[in-house]
């Protein structure tokens, strides 16, 4: 899957109360559900695996995958969105399912969307329970708000909502299954706003070490592993990237602006400006 050409279609979004004892019999379903808990509690099978469903957890159904669910003792408030990360013709001819497989026609099996893989994750859980759900909970509140609004355009702020859901979704994921990158993740935003705030002058990796207490190497590493480039790149784009602001929005001289960024002269300005721009800062002038 190339999340670079989501365009996702939202089937249903609504809030759901359920009445404690009530059993969702054993199905499948064409499409991909999330499914929040809100209040209340529930046993949960995924394709027999059985999960005691709490608030805060969130539940993720695959297309094709047996389910079924019974509601213990309170009601189960689970707001929740069924979907198709891409857009294809019959989206919007697709219905919920409300069958086990074994009575859907095979006429109907193309109908089924593909699996879900992700990108440095190793596999989607059908189960995850959240530390903190306040933020996914009113993402998706504002989704299923704006689903219901009918307000002009809509449909767009829907899909819009639906990536904020699903991009969060995914990092929870991908933290669950990298427990140590919280900590990497601190590490890294406290380095990026050091070079951030040191736009003036060039920064060199021991600086970097020194203000990290930590390994040069190491910090190289793990900030190129996250970013995709090294620390000392990040900041010659970052500083590149002001001088082209003051270039396109000041009358400051070419050779002021080559000073505020911290190079010693117009000349290797220019030529730091070309590699990373591809043209001469006065292109921008």
């Amino acid at each position: 899957m190339d999340f670079n050409y989501l365009s996702p279609y939202i089937r249903v979004a609504q809030d759901s109360l359920v009445p404690n004892g009530m059993k969702l019999r054993e199905r499948v379903i064409f499409d991909y559900e999330l499914v929040y808990i809100k209040s209340g509690e529930a046993m949960t099978c995924i394709d027999g695996v059985t999960y005691h469903c709490i608030p805060g957890d969130i539940i993720f159904i695959q297309p094709g995958v047996p389910h079924s669910s019974t509601v213990l003792d309170k009601p189960l408030r689970q707001p929740h969105v069924h979907f198709d990360l891409f857009y294809q013709p019959n989206s919007p001819d697709i219905k919920v399912s409300f069958k086990p497989l074994d009575k859907i026609p095979k006429k109907q099996h193309p109908l089924f969307r593909e699996p879900v893989s992700v990108p440095n994750i190793i596999e989607l859980p059908s189960h995850l329970r959240l530390k903190s759900p306040a933020t996914f909970e009113k993402i998706l509140y504002d989704l299923i708000h704006e689903y219901n609004s009918m307000l002009p355009f809509s449909d767009i702020a829907v899909k819009g909502k639906f990536i904020e859901l699903w991009t969060y979704f995914l990092r929870e994921v991908y933290l669950s299954q990298n427990e140590n990158l919280h900590n990497t993740m601190i590490l890294l935003d406290k380095i990026k706003k050091y070079l951030d705030a040191n736009l003036d002058r060039e920064v060199n990796l021991d600086e970097l070490a020194s203000y990290a207490n930590l390994n040069k190497c190491y910090i190289a590493h793990i900030f190129k592993q996250h970013y995709g480039i090294s620390p000392i790149k990040y900041h010659r784009i970052a500083r590149i990237s002001k001088a082209r602001e003051l270039i396109e929005f000041t009358d400051l001289p070419i050779s002021r602006i080559s000073e505020e960024v911290g190079y010693p002269n117009v000349y290797s300005f220019s030529r730091a400006f070309k590699a990373v721009e591809k043209v001469p800062p006065t292109f921008y002038r």
